[in-house]
């Protein structure tokens, strides 16, 4: 016979599943990290538990322990007083039994000298601030457990998302590589910390940033931005009246699979109308945190922090068709019962929308590949064609040939599902070289305007289907390099010809910049002669057709 309900002390304990498989149940493991996927079971009926990541294996009243940090023989007490096996009153009386950890941090847990000095050697080997550090103690909101008998470190308050009382505190090693857990963090509610407000320097109130950990929350605490943090990527479930009090939220958990999963998560629970996710740039370490951050440039976090703002992204919204190997789906609904209906056994990924301009025409392209189960080929179309069923069906055909197999009237979830499922990247490419209507000057190297002569970071100038033009540039160079080219001019260029010839052509380049100042803007045309038979096309004479340049000259 049972000693006492592993159910209802599990649930107490745990919260409810992830998964079940009969007496089988299924969490996220509560000893540590087992990645993704939930890998932590138990039984309801035997009390085993068992983490096939990990070595954690044992019954739940060792668990118990552990998470309570009561020996073995205290925490069976515990559990058969508060969950009996006959269901009893007792277990009406769970509630008063069980550890009221509001109580116990507010109460039991305070910060004498040496505390307080043991949290500021803790949080400085974070490159947190001295003064941020104190504000946090005075505040209330970080205490020390300094009991060698269990877990020494930073204490942490844990608050519930539904009444917002502490349910559980979090203990931080002071090297930050062991975190512990007394309490639930999930069972009754999503936990949070959340800084405290009253610094200086604080930023808009109205904006949350939401992060996975202690120390990153601390971090963006310090230069004055409200932030949250949830403990865990996986600690996702709260309310969206949680959140009503902001205008925006920015998710902000760390650059690996689990947290970009997380963000997403807990952002369509906030609300995908004010709800961003920080996006890290491509290269950034793996688990690189916000902290991380701080560490490597800790006098331009707060630059750094405000670049990598800008490239937040919306949440996505849930896409109407999935990807299954190389194969696009949609769920069909017929008579309130819905199945998948598989489209297509390719998939067409947009990886470039480019809307190009030669300065008199404007169109788009849409670059990428149409990938089948094992092969794969480019796709390029227009935009104006991609938006018609025929034309698509027709550049498929002809692209991609008989790695695509699909019937025509499914060409429309085609297009849908590629411009739901593609991530690309927007440029805009100007086939043109030379004055822009923002009065610039644009090669593919330079820019020039009222600011001087720049490298072109602005714009892409792209002259590659100019077949007489593609080589066109103009080149910001050395001292060095324009006395060498000047030399090559001087004793080479000008002589491979008639000097009647090559110094008109010379002296006429400057031409092109001045064009836009004059008020005849009919075209520029030199016409070299040449005498054929005789001179076997060598040119011996320039002639000036039109030349509006002397309207310059003249003023």
């Amino acid at each position: 016979m049972k000693s006492y309900n592993y159910e209802q002390a599990i649930v107490d304990l745990l919260g409810e599943p992830e998964n079940k498989n009969g007496n089988e149940w299924n969490y996220f493991n509560p000893l540590g990290d087992d990645g993704e996927n939930p890998d932590f079971w138990v039984n309801i009926k035997s009390g085993t538990y068992n983490c096939f990541s990990s070595e954690h294996q044992g019954h739940f009243t060792e668990l118990y322990a552990e998470m309570n940090e009561v020996d073995t023989k205290e925490a069976f007490k515990e559990l058969v007083s508060k969950f009996p096996t006959n269901g009893c009153s007792a277990y009406q009386l769970q509630s008063k039994s069980k550890k009221d950890y509001d109580f116990i941090y507010s109460k039991k847990l305070s910060v004498n000298a040496n505390d307080k000095k043991m949290i500021i050697e803790s949080l400085m080997k974070r490159s947190i601030q001295e003064d941020y550090i104190k504000s946090l103690i005075k505040a209330g909101q970080i205490k020390y457990n300094n009991d060698a008998k269990y877990t020494t470190g930073l204490v942490v308050p844990v608050y519930n998302s539904k009444n917002n009382k502490i349910v559980a505190i979090q203990k931080i090693s002071p090297d930050f590589k062991e975190k512990k857990f007394n309490g639930s963090v999930k069972s009754e509610g999503a936990g949070y910390w959340i800084t405290p407000g009253g610094r200086q320097k604080q930023k808009n109130h109205n904006t949350l940033y939401i992060v996975e950990s202690f120390v990153n929350s601390v971090t963006l605490g310090m230069y004055g931005y409200n932030s949250m943090c949830v403990f865990s990527a996986k600690n996702t479930d709260f309310p969206p009246q949680f959140f009503k009090n902001y205008e925006k939220i920015i998710v902000c958990f760390d650059n690996d699979s689990e947290g970009g999963k997380g963000a997403e998560k807990i952002a369509k629970s906030i609300g995908t109308e004010k709800c961003l996710i920080f996006s890290w740039p491509e290269g950034t370490p793996d688990k690189f945190d916000i902290n991380d951050i701080l560490k490597k440039n800790a006098s331009g976090f707060e630059v750094e922090f405000e670049k990598l703002l800008k490239n937040v992204k919306p949440v996505k919204k849930q896409a109407d068709y999935w990807i299954e190997n190389n194969s696009y789906f949609y769920l069909k609904t017929i008579q309130k019962v819905s199945f998948p209906i598989k489209v297509s056994n390719f998939i067409i990924d947009i990886e470039k929308d480019t809307e190009l301009s030669d300065g008199y025409e404007q169109k788009r392209i849409l670059i990428g590949k149409i990938k089948g189960s094992d092969k794969c080929c480019r796709f390029t179309l227009e935009a104006s064609s991609f938006f018609s069923n025929n034309k698509l069906q027709e550049a498929i055909g002809s692209q991609a040939g008989t790695i695509a197999q699909f019937m025509p009237e499914n060409v429309k979830h085609i297009r849908k599902a590629s411009l739901q499922l593609s991530n690309p990247i927007h440029e805009s490419v100007l086939m043109q070289f030379g004055w822009n209507d923002d009065e610039t000057f644009l090669s593919p190297s330079t820019i020039i305007n009222n600011d001087g002569i720049n490298s072109n970071s602005e714009k892409t100038v792209d002259l590659s289907s100019a077949e007489t033009a593609r080589h066109l540039d103009l080149q910001i160079i050395s001292d060095e390099k324009f006395n060498q080219i000047s030399k090559h001019i001087i004793e080479d260029l000008l002589n491979l010809q008639s000097h009647k010839i090559t110094y008109p052509l010379i002296g006429h380049i400057f031409i092109s910049p001045l064009m836009r100042f004059l008020s005849d803007t009919t075209r520029y045309l030199l016409w070299l002669i040449s005498v054929p038979f005789l001179d076997q096309g060598y040119i011996h004479d320039v002639r000036v057709i039109h030349d509006p340049l002397s309207e310059v000259l003249e003023k």
